[in-house]
């Protein structure tokens, strides 16, 4: 298990959690710029949460959401995902069957049936040929998504690096940044 609650996760890292039933990860609760990595339940990993910002799912096996005002906002989600309710905003989703239904998303998500449709670094950023990299254009709206006390967590990715360099205008879709020197 993991947490339950209304709990709001920033830069978390669930990896391997394994649960033979329901939440290996986290009942209820909000994620920012979090990494879901090999999280595992019989049931579901994550159950009815409340918003998802900037994470990443990848090798997870059963997210549901029951929860039909959830949004999800620049995540990248590669596997994971068995029903889908709420809003999805500029998110990739890279895995076949369980996608949401196409109403339920932006016209800046992306679909594709592999994972492979969005190629990671070994620290989980977009590579420079993923769609991934870079899609985020609107830095002011995605502060505003983090509850005010925690806005300065925007700023940072799961690893706390920045999120907008020097000069930069635009910043990756999922919990990874993709540093601008690789």
């Amino acid at each position: 298990g993991g947490n339950y609650g209304s709990s709001a996760f920033y830069r978390c890292q669930f990896l391997r959690n394994v649960k033979t039933v329901l939440a290996s990860a986290s009942v209820n609760g909000s994620f920012y710029n979090c990494l879901f990595y090999g999280t595992q339940s019989g049931t579901y990993s994550i159950y009815n949460t409340g918003k998802l910002v900037n994470c990443t799912f990848t090798g997870t096996t059963g997210m549901s959401d029951h929860n039909s005002n959830r949004r999800a906002i620049n995540c990248l989600i590669l596997q994971g995902f068995n029903t889908i309710n709420g809003t999805y905003e500029n998110c990739c989703f890279g895995y076949s069957g369980g996608k949401p239904d196409e109403t339920r998303c932006d016209d800046r998500c992306r679909f594709a049936d592999s994972p492979s449709a969005f190629p990671l670094l070994a620290d989980y950023a977009p590579s420079r040929r993923s769609p991934c990299y870079n899609a985020c254009t609107d830095y002011e709206a995605y502060v505003a998504e983090f509850p005010e006390a925690f806005r300065s967590e925007a700023a940072l990715d799961v690893y706390g690096r920045p999120r907008i360099g020097a000069g930069e205008t635009a910043f990756d879709i999922g919990c990874v940044e993709r540093d601008p020197a690789i």
